[in-house]
């Protein structure tokens, strides 16, 4: 995080996002806000991002209506809850990355709707942003979104 202060509650830190209200489906333990997510049953589900399938983009925090939203950011979206997903090439935003990432390293789809580097045995498909900062283990990190 040496160049940036991320904010506070917040997924997305810089940029305008594209907005698109979907309902939460499926197992909903990783549902939090920050990670991917793919289409889920039809258009208007949504289902966790895994490292197998075309993300559509990441849970919306700041922009879901009050009574849907969750606590803070680290607590799930419930099941059928109407989340804000957001996504737009160039946009920042504060994901969960599942290992250690360098700034400059793209990064793709993994398990639990979280990032991490990608790597050439792995499908180009799964690219879903570019670090901006580092992190030296599992955690929050900034990247500018390619989806």
């Amino acid at each position: 995080m040496a160049n940036y202060v991320n904010p506070t509650n917040k997924i997305v830190a810089a940029g305008t996002a594209q907005e698109e209200v979907l309902t939460v489906t499926g197992t909903v333990t990783e549902m939090k806000p920050g990670r991917l997510v793919k289409k889920g049953a039809d258009d208007t589900k949504c289902v966790i991002g895994d490292a197998d399938g075309d993300m559509i983009g990441f849970l919306g925090y700041e922009q879901t209506f009050g009574p849907e939203k969750p606590a803070n950011i680290t607590t799930a979206y419930a099941l059928n809850d109407e989340a804000t997903i957001i996504n737009g090439p160039g946009v920042h935003v504060i994901v969960a990355g599942s290992e250690a990432i360098v700034k400059g390293d793209l990064v793709a789809a993994a398990a639990d709707g979280k990032v991490a580097k990608w790597v050439n045995t792995m499908d180009a498909d799964l690219i879903v942003g570019k670090a901006l900062e580092t992190i030296t283990e599992a955690g929050e990190i900034r990247i500018r979104s390619m989806i």
